[in-house]
């Protein structure tokens, strides 16, 4: 597998980590161990950091890809999980935001840790990554 994944929990919010280069595949499996890791840890808030995957530069990737992606993830992500995707301004494409929102997915696609702890409702003495 191209990509890894580490997980650092915190009281009210599970953090996820990814590095590596991007490969579809590997985007698939990696969103599925991180929806699997969300639910037997019984966590209901997710902040994906992603801003050290290379290779997934919105001018980069086909928008084949990035839409199949973001259909799984809406597809696949649970009604009761807020998810906040932290990119990258070059990985930035809320296209993909639309189409998790469209399919139910409470998700939010930002490059700003900030913006994403407030989305998820982390209160701020609470914080374990800024």
């Amino acid at each position: 597998m191209k990509l890894s994944i580490t997980y650092e929990p915190t009281k009210d919010y599970l953090l996820v980590k990814v590095s590596g280069e991007y490969d579809y595949l590997s985007a698939i499996f990696l969103f599925h161990k991180l929806l699997n890791e969300a639910g037997k840890r019984n966590y209901k808030s997710i902040i994906c950091d992603i801003t050290n995957m290379k290779g997934f530069d919105f001018n980069s990737k086909e928008t084949i890809s990035r839409y199949s992606i973001a259909r799984y993830l809406g597809n696949a992500l649970r009604k009761d999980i807020r998810l906040a995707l932290l990119e990258t301004p070059k990985q930035m494409d809320l296209f993909g935001e639309a189409i998790m929102t469209n399919k139910g997915a409470n998700v939010k696609i930002t490059s700003s840790m900030t913006v994403a702890l407030k989305w998820i409702a982390v209160k701020a003495s609470n914080l374990a990554y800024q």
